[in-house]
């Protein structure tokens, strides 16, 4: 196989066809390695995981298609918004993450909330609406001797938090 080939491969294995975003495998794989050095060289390092508001209500509503065109506004969003060493994933469906590493309580939650302000600011438009969506999040900080799964965890009870608290804000955990 020649190497564009192969290239182009390698890069379709580590991305989300849709969104652009990586997908979630390296995601996991990136966790792992950030975790790792964030033990080894005593570095903070944030997870937030997030969940579109009613996604499906809004697909039944609006159809699949501009449903797809909001998974691509909301990953650029996120993108655009974080900064070149973080990692941006799709986790699943409607769901996203970011990865912080090297960054504190502070600053990771308020990287959040720009997250959460530019999704709920952004408007999509369909044949003449102006259609919004907004985002509920889970934030956690990486404990001391904590493994990969105890911190995804973490940011996904947080964000049920978020989603049962009224939506469309960022819950520490």
């Amino acid at each position: 196989m020649a190497a564009a080939g192969r290239l182009e491969l390698s890069r379709k294995a580590a991305f989300d066809g849709l969104t652009g975003l990586f997908n979630h495998e390296y995601f996991q794989n990136m966790l792992s390695q950030e975790i790792s050095a964030a033990h080894r060289y005593d570095r903070e390092l944030a997870l937030l995981l997030i969940d579109i508001d009613h996604f499906k209500q809004f697909n039944d509503s609006w159809g699949h298609q501009v449903g797809d065109q909001v998974l691509k506004d909301v990953a650029q969003l996120i993108k655009s918004t974080c900064r070149n060493c973080d990692v941006v994933a799709r986790y699943g469906g409607e769901e996203m993450v970011v990865i912080f590493p090297s960054t504190s309580k502070v600053d990771a939650a308020d990287a959040a909330e720009r997250i959460r302000n530019a999704v709920e600011q952004h408007r999509v438009h369909h044949e003449g609406h102006q259609l919004t969506v907004t985002i509920s999040s889970g934030l956690a900080l990486l404990d001391s001797e904590e493994e990969k799964d105890a911190l995804i965890r973490r940011a996904d009870e947080a964000l049920y938090r978020s989603k049962e608290n009224g939506r469309n804000q960022v819950t520490l955990a």
